[in-house]
C-alpha cells in the first residue's frame, strides 16, 4: 500500500524536479549579459516571474567576466548581484564558499558585499554561516566573539 502511494507520486515529483531545474537554469543564464558593448545585470522577479534588466554603467565590458552564479569581475571591480563590492581587488579575488557567500582578495574577507576580516590568510569557514580568523569568530557578517591578544 505504501509502495503504491510512493510510486504514484513519482511522476509528480519528477515534474516538480524538472520545473526546479528549468527555473534554476533560467536564473543562472539571466544573471549578467553583455549587449552592444554594455553590461547588464538581470534577475527574475520572484513575485511576477518577469526578468528585470539593469545596465551596469560602471562595468568595463571588454574585460567583464562572469565568475559563478551572481559573481562577476572586470579589470577594476568585483560584482555581486550586479552591485560593486567596494575596495575589492579583482586580480586576487576568489569566492570561498557559494553557499554562505564568503569571498576574499589579498587583503580582506567579505560576506556578500560587507568586508568582515582583514586577516584572509587565517580565515576559515566553519559551518552554517560561521567562520573565524585569528582575531574573531563570525556569524555571517557579524563578530560574535573576539579572541584575546596573547601578548
Amino acid at each position: 500500500m505504501i509502495m503504491k502511494s510512493i510510486c504514484s507520486l513519482a511522476p509528480v515529483l519528477g515534474v516538480l524536479l524538472l520545473g526546479a531545474i528549468i527555473v534554476f537554469t533560467l536564473i543562472m543564464n539571466f544573471t549578467y549579459r553583455i549587449e552592444n558593448g554594455r553590461v547588464f545585470y538581470q534577475k527574475v522577479n520572484s513575485l511576477t516571474w518577469k526578468v528585470e534588466k539593469t545596465e551596469m554603467t560602471e562595468a568595463h565590458a571588454p574585460s567583464f567576466k562572469r565568475m559563478m552564479s551572481t559573481y562577476a569581475k572586470d579589470k577594476d571591480q568585483v560584482y555581486l548581484d550586479g552591485r560593486v563590492i567596494r575596495a575589492c581587488d579583482p586580480a586576487t579575488f576568489k569566492v570561498l564558499d557559494y553557499t554562505w557567500k564568503f569571498s576574499r582578495d589579498a587583503h580582506y574577507v567579505y560576506y556578500r558585499h560587507t568586508r568582515i576580516s582583514d586577516d584572509p590568510e587565517n580565515f576559515e569557514i566553519l559551518e552554517k554561516g560561521a567562520s573565524r580568523d585569528s582575531k574573531h569568530r563570525y556569524r555571517y557578517h557579524e563578530i560574535v566573539e573576539t579572541f584575546e591578544d596573547p601578548a
